[in-house]
């Protein structure tokens, strides 16, 4: 245990200490071109977003296609039961 933070190192950098209050771990320097590595980690957290909403619009799309249906069954059958 960290006996209530007492045996703790102290964190290093600002970035650190903003990092620590959310949760995440640090990100050592592994080499030089970590900087190009972080850009095409970006990249592809964004093409996965992109992913994701056309998904999530697609879905929406089908259930409210799906609704309209339902609706419109209904209709039919208020109109027959008169």
């Amino acid at each position: 245990m960290w006996k209530n933070g007492e045996e703790r190192p102290p964190p290093r950098v600002g970035g650190d200490i903003q990092m620590r209050a959310l949760g995440m771990k640090r990100r050592g320097s592994r080499v030089q071109d970590a900087g190009s590595e972080a850009e095409q980690e970006d990249e592809e957290a964004e093409k996965e977003d992109e992913e994701a909403e056309q998904q999530q619009e697609e879905s929406e799309q089908e259930m409210k296609k799906k609704w309209m249906r339902q609706q419109s069954r209904r209709r039919e059958w208020q109109q027959l039961e008169r």
